[in-house]
């Protein structure tokens, strides 16, 4: 079984990696979130973090696949919240340490992106994505760097793995000298570009475009 969590253990004390959504396993599609419990899993054994400074939690739908997928990986304490309301989730999110977003990018589908990765932007919480899928240079890999949000790893990319688990240790390393970790200025002014209310008015001027053509 995961590593068993007691409600102290969960303090702002923890350095918490969340995700908050839906998770897919099927034969076209695959949100897996099993790449962080392996690179966390990878770190605790060669003593790079410690066990009880760690959680991994979810709230969603499909807390089967979440549970799941940890279950090969017990030595990474977890959490499931099952389905809450979105406020309890907004609350959850601006408390984690880094979100976590999957997606999958493959041959056949490319370019797929979910709106919780817009969600997670608001946040001002380092981002980490996972893709699955036999195609590289995915589009939720480059909305990530392009704001300079986080990382993002990439099943097509052989060198991508280990650049999770770097980027897993400065996490740790920023949390333990600080008890937080944060994004710098040049993010938060990036990833306006991506609010709602600019979002908006690029849709309204190209259907305006459209009209006038």
């Amino acid at each position: 079984d995961a590593a068993p969590i007691d409600d102290e253990s969960c303090s702002k004390e923890t350095l918490t990696f969340t995700y908050t959504g839906t998770l897919y396993a099927d034969d076209t599609c695959l949100r897996d979130i099993a790449p962080l419990f392996k690179a966390l899993t990878e770190l605790l054994i060669n003593g790079k973090i410690e066990q009880n400074n760690i959680l991994v939690e979810y709230a969603g739908n499909t807390p089967d696949l979440f549970l799941s997928a940890a279950k090969a990986f017990p030595n990474v304490p977890i959490k499931s919240y099952g389905l809450l309301k979105r406020s309890e989730a907004l609350e959850l999110q601006s408390n984690a340490g880094a979100l976590v977003v999957c997606t999958w990018n493959t041959s056949e589908q490319k370019g797929v992106l979910t709106g919780k990765i817009f969600e997670y932007m608001r946040s001002g919480v380092p981002v980490i994505g996972l893709c699955s899928g036999d195609s590289p240079d995915s589009e939720l890999r480059r909305m990530i760097e392009s704001c300079h949000i986080g990382m993002c790893y990439e099943e097509a990319d052989d060198h991508s793995y280990e650049e999770l688990k770097d980027y897993l240790c400065n996490l740790y390393k920023s949390w333990s000298d600080t008890g937080s970790t944060s994004l710098g200025e040049d993010a938060r002014q990036l990833v306006t570009a991506y609010s709602y209310p600019v979002l908006s008015s690029k849709l309204a001027r190209i259907i305006k475009d459209l009209v006038s053509s």
